[in-house]
């Protein structure tokens, strides 16, 4: 088996192996596999320490099992090779000498979307700002609550502080909405905003939830969703 590397390295290794024409059949029998505290991460991270190892192993009543010697290593299933195949091979048809950034971008893009990105549409895409206001929460609880459930968000937003609680400004696919809703149990209520900002081909727009700890959570508003007048 081979030794830990890094997620980047192997996007990197799979389009040049691409682009030389040849063909990446065997990928099919392998698996990524890292450490446990990796794994239940959302998204990819190019820094994330992975190993490649032959595929899972399904029995007669299709449940999947772990190679024997993953077992031992006391490793944990990371990413399957047909679909980190695939999803290089459908960045690089688009861009032959895709950055390693995009190809995490179209790996993280097909996870949440069950489908393949396609780059000149992203870049069609308003940009977009999630925002998670949390009352009664100061920054080092929300950063703690984050940290429990290992979320890059972490690393990616934008923490405020205000007198009543705290705020969580990010501009990518979020995790807010689990976020607030995960939150609102520990507080008296957490609201998640969504604001498409405005372009010159398109007005802008917003939408919010509201979560609470009781009676009923969430709560939307009847008008979300709805073009509004750019802000």
């Amino acid at each position: 088996m081979d030794t830990f590397t890094t997620l980047e390295e192997i996007l990197l290794q799979l389009r040049n192996t691409l682009n030389t024409g040849r063909t990446i059949d065997d990928w099919d029998e392998k698996c990524l596999y890292a450490e446990k505290e990796l794994c239940p991460n959302s998204r990819y991270k190019l820094s994330d320490r992975c190993r490649i190892g032959a595929t899972t192993i399904v029995d007669e009543n299709d449940v999947e099992h772990l190679p024997s010697e993953i077992e031992a290593s006391r490793l944990r299933l990371y990413c399957y090779g047909w679909y980190l195949v695939d999803v290089v091979s459908s960045a690089v048809k688009q861009h032959p000498y895709a950055t390693a950034r995009e190809l995490l971008q179209a790996l993280n893009y097909y996870v949440t979307n069950d489908s393949f990105i396609n780059f000149s549409e992203m870049k069609k895409r308003p940009k977009i700002l999630n925002i998670g206001i949390f009352p009664s929460f100061s920054i080092s609880q929300l950063k703690q609550a984050l940290t429990a459930i290992k979320s890059d968000i972490l690393t990616r937003g934008y923490f405020l502080d205000y007198p009543d609680g705290s705020v969580i400004i990010e501009s990518r696919d979020s995790e807010l909405i689990s976020l607030c809703n995960l939150i609102s149990f520990k507080s008296e209520w957490a609201l998640y905003l969504c604001i498409s900002l405005p372009t010159t081909e398109r007005v802008g727009h917003w939408s919010h939830m509201l979560y609470q700890k009781f009676p009923v959570s969430p709560k939307r508003n009847p008008d979300d969703n709805k073009m509004k007048s750019p802000v």
